[in-house]
């Protein structure tokens, strides 16, 4: 199946046209990385080596519903002494006497009952398949869920540089103000001093950020498992999801690829349950073979024997005892079916748990992003308006720098909190399997 079926399985998900010769100067989207990430993973990767591995033994073949035919031959030549007596008085003495035993067979097994285990083993191996697609899909959903609120936290970090660079900006025209008044004899020294201690340490401040912008691309890169080396940009400004999220619900996380796949794990319990039920049922095959057998001999009463034909027939087998093999077997297997059926009533329970945690801090963060974007528009008015009454020497330092605290504080604040929804929603939705919908 390799990349086919990923490719498949969200082509009604991401519509994304590009290639990947180069990333030099270019800007990634966040489908772009995940279209990327999906060729390079080495989870989603070894996922889908399972789907193929599960795939090619879900054949009927492999759950005995063909016959088994084999062929057999031998040619053997001996020489021998001979010395015979027979009852006739008839003495046969020589040596070196030889001899030719030419054996062959076509044999054919064609299993027609077994208690119906052929049809628990195909039930079986279509299990096993759609277990291992279902892991598939929970690991790309996970996989895509982690890349998000990576490049997230990316995005986050560039709106973050984005406002300290506007700060700089303002305390660099405080700066100029202050040094054209200064010269003029209206501001003392130290209004300028603050100015430049200020803007040296948003100027330190900005260089920590691209640094820290920097290391996020290289984590990343690495959670991609892509090999790139050149320098490529991002996005601008986080966007929230527009699907809806679902209230808390029994039914909100009943499409949680975990949740389906520990159902799928606990029928496939249920069906080794009846596989191994099937062995207390009698078997019937229908077995035939043509043999074919020549034997020569240079000496002794048969010189030659040849006998060639057809043989068929049917073969029965009851099992009666076998030391309580089978029945010790069967309780190990329910065992591990109710430990599956405890496995999957947990994973229910903590998602239905998770799901309202995440719920509310969704609620909680989209309060927040409202209340902050509104602090954050204020924040920036003030700091307009305490520019202005600086300039025209309304005011002193104090109240610029202060508006500028309050600038950066509220567009941090803002930026932080909607990453935090950012994350809220992508929680939501993998906890409900809908991330990739």
């Amino acid at each position: 199946m390799k990349l086919k079926t990923i490719k498949l399985f969200l082509s009604s998900i991401f519509v994304l046209v590009f290639s990947l010769p180069s990333f030099s100067q270019r800007k990634l989207s966040i489908n772009e990385v995940i279209k990327i990430s999906l060729e390079y993973n080495y989870d989603i990767l070894l996922s889908e080596n399972n789907v193929n591995a599960a795939k090619n033994n879900n054949t009927y073949a492999n759950a005995g519903f063909l016959p088994t035919i084999s062929a057999s031959g031998s040619y053997i030549k001996a020489s021998n002494d001979v010395n015979q007596t027979l009852a006739s008085g008839m003495v046969t003495n020589k040596k070196g006497a030889g001899s030719t035993n030419i054996n062959s067979s076509i044999d054919l097994n064609w299993t027609l009952f077994d208690g119906g285990g052929m049809f628990l083993r195909k039930s079986r191996f279509e299990k096993m398949e759609n277990l291992s697609l279902l892991q598939l899909k929970s690991t790309i959903q996970k996989h895509i869920a982690a890349l998000t609120v990576q490049y997230a936290s990316l995005l986050a970090k560039k709106q973050e540089i984005k406002a300290t660079e506007t700060l700089i900006a303002a305390i660099q025209l405080r700066l100029d103000i202050a040094n054209q008044k200064y010269a003029v004899g209206v501001f003392s020294k130290s209004e300028t001093l603050k100015a430049e201690i200020d803007l040296r340490v948003q100027r330190a401040e900005l260089l920590k950020k691209q640094n820290e912008l920097a290391n996020l691309k290289i984590s990343m890169i690495a959670l991609m498992g892509a090999n790139i080396e050149d320098e490529f940009d991002i996005e601008e400004t986080i966007i929230l999801d527009s699907m809806k999220i679902e209230a808390p619900s029994p039914n909100a996380t009943q499409n949680n690829f975990d949740l389906l796949a520990a159902r799928e794990q606990f029928n496939l319990q249920n069906t080794y349950i009846k596989e191994a039920r099937s062995l207390m049922y009698p078997k019937l095959d229908f077995v035939s073979s043509y043999n074919f057998t020549s034997s020569k001999n240079e000496a002794g009463f048969l010189l030659l024997n040849q006998n060639k034909g057809l043989n068929y027939g049917l073969r029965a087998s009851i099992p009666i005892f076998n030391g309580f093999k089978t029945k010790t077997a069967l309780r190990e297997i329910e065992y591990q079916s109710n430990a599956s059926r405890l496995f999957v009533n947990n994973t229910a329970y903590q998602n239905t748990q998770q799901y309202k945690i995440f719920y509310n801090n969704y609620l909680l963060q989209s309060t927040i992003v409202k209340m902050e974007e509104e602090n954050q528009k204020a924040a920036q008015e003030n700091l307009d308006i305490a520019t202005d009454r600086f300039k025209n020497g309304l005011t002193s330092s104090l109240e610029s720098k202060e508006a500028e605290t309050l600038f950066q504080d509220a567009n941090n604040r803002y930026i932080q909190a909607l990453f935090l929804l950012k994350e809220a929603q992508i929680n939501l939705l993998s906890l409900s399997g809908k991330l990739m919908k």
